[in-house]
């Protein structure tokens, strides 16, 4: 077991000022909040060393999660880190490679037929039938995902010296932009901020339940699977049924927020644009809340606003 360390916990991740954004999309101030220098590469770390540690002080010896890849391998790196073992199971037809980085975390990796939902359920089953720590989406272990996602707030507060006026984020199940306006909430409660910001979020054309209910003025509703076109830039955020999609959806429109679809042309076009003006390598799909940014509503007095690109390539 390796031992842990300051270099090994996520958060503190830095601000990058995207002027060639602010020219293209005609805003006043623009930054991407970079999440893919924690320790795995995604904003994911967050979470999971939570939950990892969770289990830890509950006495669980196993952590079970469905994941279509990050979350994968975050859980993977932060329980080799500390001890504890990992059953992760995979939809067999994703895409991603990055299941032989979870193998190399020691990771038992577990392919099961069907999509993300189903890899998540089966994990949720056979965790409570081996009494292992479920750390799953849409439990009653949620919150603690909730709270390290709000520390995302707080660093952009202390960062900025104020909350920014929009917030745009990538959206799977809702947890991070959930987390992150909660974190917000609490800022506001605690008086140190008047205004949450327009809460943004973005996903996968036509694939994901938040966007679709934001965009039709609807009720949250699952997509069927057969409906959804899955591919190896869009996995990290289609989904049939989002966990935490109520929330999400509440953040969004209580915020005077908005939701946006992106294609994954425009993904890869984003990705390149950051890796040229920026420096930054950056997940494909970490770049759909800049879709968000683009075709919101601009306010005359927002002028700061904040892209979470969630993970590195």
């Amino acid at each position: 077991m390796e031992e842990a360390s300051e270099d090994s916990d996520p958060g503190g991740t830095p601000v990058f000022r995207a002027k060639y954004l602010e020219h293209l999309f005609s805003f006043k101030k623009i930054f991407l909040k970079f999440e893919g220098v924690n320790p795995s590469g995604t904003h994911k770390d967050r979470a999971a060393l939570r939950h990892v540690k969770y289990a830890i002080e509950k006495g669980y010896d196993t952590i079970s999660i469905g994941t279509c890849g990050n979350y994968g391998v975050a859980m993977s790196y932060y329980s080799r880190l500390l001890g504890l073992k990992a059953e992760v199971f995979v939809p067999e037809r994703y895409h991603t490679p990055k299941v032989e980085v979870m193998r190399q975390n020691g990771a038992i990796v577990n392919e099961v037929a069907g999509a993300y939902e189903d890899a998540v359920e089966i994990s949720r089953d056979i965790a409570y039938e081996n009494n292992w720590y479920d750390a799953n989406p849409g439990n009653a272990t949620t919150d603690l995902s909730y709270e390290a996602y709000s520390r995302i707030s707080y660093e952009l507060f202390q960062q900025f010296g104020r909350a920014p006026d929009a917030v745009a984020v990538p959206v799977g199940n809702g947890t991070t932009l959930a987390g992150i306006y909660i974190g917000f909430l609490n800022l506001k409660k605690a008086g140190l901020i008047n205004n949450i910001p327009r809460m943004l979020g973005a996903s996968t054309t036509g694939g994901n339940p938040i966007v679709k209910a934001f965009k039709n003025k609807s009720e949250l509703m699952d997509i069927k699977p057969d409906n959804l076109v899955e591919s190896s830039i869009n996995e990290p955020l289609i989904a049939s049924h989002a966990y935490d999609g109520e929330i999400g959806l509440k953040a969004i429109r209580e915020s005077n927020g908005f939701a946006e679809y992106i294609s994954d042309n425009k993904m890869m076009y984003y990705k390149r644009l950051i890796k040229k003006e920026i420096g930054l390598n950056v997940l494909p799909a970490s770049t759909a809340p800049l879709e968000a940014i683009k075709n919101t509503i601009k306010f005359p007095e927002e002028n700061l606003y904040v892209a979470v690109i969630t993970g590195r390539a």
